[in-house]
């Protein structure tokens, strides 16, 4: 009785602790789907999202391959390619034989340029395929897949880079693969392989086709470049021509006509100075009779004798008469040289008048000239421009190098397939 109760408890323990794991196992899954989910994006929003849940995950289902394998892809999607090199480290240490981290490992490696590396995990990836069989279609096909890729990498490595890859270690790779082969396996590689170098050569004559469209079209650039600056140069030396001619006229009318002013001022100036030298001279005079007159004043204001101071008053009078009719004569002489200054500047004001007039216009013709000038340097960089060695090298041939060196425009990660059927096991 005791060893059926015994029994039974142990029974009920097990199915208990396989509930429990089975619990955490589905657990485990849906979070792995739901990183695929949150990750599949290049976004940080994505990136975050991602980080957050496989650290998440870390703490029930560390090491476990259903979550590397996830990892690697989810990075491989964001493009963080160093940091998926590393979670690939991580499976293979698990699996060495693991076939789609391989092919992940090689193909990353080859994308980095890390052509050495890329070789020596391809030979890892044909030693992990299985041998070829008709009795497992699912486990040949993923084969033939594998070998498919292989051969795009070695044509990868024989033309689009071939300058970069020790083509000895390439041309063993190959060796390697195509050893143990039966014909239908080899006949997959060899297409694969052959399928690239086909595309290369198309792109690369592409390419050349496009160098040489861009030079021809250069040329014909070129010699119309050079025709329009011949043409500019023309232009600029007639209207400077032009322009210069002007400028000699205006400068000559301008010196003319300063020539002809200073002519009217020359007798206004003579004229002037000679009233004021004549203004000089009655204003001595004048201040002389007012020395007189002031002394008179003085000798009157002492003298008691009316007799004499009647002569001193007489003296006074006709000093006074004689003083009153020089400063009238000086207020005439005044009343001249105002108007002399007054007929100057007039002159001046057309002087002026002149100045701005020539002036303004030879400033405008100078200005034109200057930017003439400017105009004739431009035509020089054009001309050393057009004639400078012609390159058939254009955005569109640098998108077409960078194409046909890219190992994507060959073979495209099979990310999308490999994420269905890892949630496909998921499930």
């Amino acid at each position: 009785m005791q060893m059926h109760l015994l029994r039974c408890f142990s029974i009920a323990l097990l199915l208990l602790c396989t509930g429990a794991a089975n619990a955490d196992d589905v657990a485990i899954k849906a979070g792995i789907a739901r990183m695929m989910d949150v990750g599949w994006s290049v976004t940080p929003t994505a990136r975050a999202a991602a980080d957050a849940q496989y650290i998440e995950l870390q703490a029930t289902a560390a090491g476990d391959e259903r979550l590397l394998t996830a990892s690697v892809l989810v990075l491989l999607q964001q493009r963080r390619y160093e940091e998926a090199g590393k979670r690939l480290d991580e499976l293979l240490t698990q699996d060495a034989d693991n076939i789609l981290a391989l092919r992940a490992k090689t193909w990353l490696a080859a994308t980095m340029k890390s052509y050495g590396g890329a070789i020596v995990t391809a030979e890892k990836l044909r030693a992990a395929l299985p041998v070829e069989s008709t009795q497992d279609p699912t486990g040949e096909a993923i084969a033939q897949d594998q070998l498919a890729f292989l051969g795009r990498l070695c044509g990868y490595l024989a033309g689009p880079v071939a300058d970069g890859v020790d083509q000895a270690e390439r041309k063993q790779l190959e060796k390697t693969v195509l050893m143990g082969l039966g014909d239908e396996r080899r006949l997959v590689f060899e297409q694969a392989r052959d399928g690239v170098t086909q595309k290369f050569f198309e792109l690369t004559d592409t390419k050349s086709d496009q160098e040489k469209k861009n030079v021809e079209d250069r040329k014909v650039e070129a010699n119309q470049t050079l025709q329009d600056v011949d043409n500019a140069r023309k232009e600029i030396e007639s209207r400077a021509g032009e322009l210069e001619a002007s400028a000699t006229k205006l400068q000559k009318e301008w010196n003319d006509e300063l020539a002809e002013i200073e002519r009217a001022d020359r007798p206004l100036v003579a004229e002037l100075a000679r009233l004021r030298a004549r203004a000089d001279i009655i204003g001595r005079d004048l201040a002389s009779y007012q020395i007189q007159i002031d002394s008179l004043n003085v000798r009157f204001a002492r003298e008691r004798d009316p007799v004499i101071r009647n002569q001193i008053a007489r003296d006074i009078d006709q000093l006074s008469f004689l003083a009153n009719r020089i400063s009238g004569d000086l207020a005439a002489i005044n009343r001249q040289g105002q108007a002399v200054e007054s007929q100057r500047g007039v002159l001046a004001q057309r002087v002026a008048r002149a100045q701005a007039n020539f002036g303004g216009q030879l400033d405008r013709i100078n200005k034109e000239l200057v930017a003439l000038g400017k105009k004739e340097k431009r035509a020089d960089y054009e001309e050393k421009k057009a004639k400078r060695p012609v390159s058939g090298s254009s955005t569109k041939t640098i998108a077409l190098s960078s194409q046909v060196t890219a190992l994507s425009t060959y073979d495209k990660f099979p990310l999308e397939q490999a994420r269905q059927r890892l949630l496909n096991d998921l499930k």
